[in-house]
């Protein structure tokens, strides 16, 4: 494999990542998210403004970590 396919090929998966947060999260760091913590990451990472209203122990400190 040349190195300019390796790089293309890099480019696109940090593209679909950086399009897809929760399975970035999933893939890379192996958390495994609830679904609605995968609609709120994915909510707040591609909207430039977010308000998250969640009750406690819903993991909002931890999605802010990741």
């Amino acid at each position: 494999m040349r190195d300019t396919e390796l790089l293309e090929r890099g480019a696109e998966l940090i593209k679909f990542y950086r399009e897809n947060p929760s399975v970035a999260a999933y893939d890379l760091l192996r958390v495994d998210l609830a679904p609605a913590q995968r609609v709120v990451l994915n909510a707040v990472w591609n909207t430039p403004y977010t308000i998250i209203v969640a009750s406690r122990g819903f993991g909002k400190t931890f999605m802010i970590a990741l």
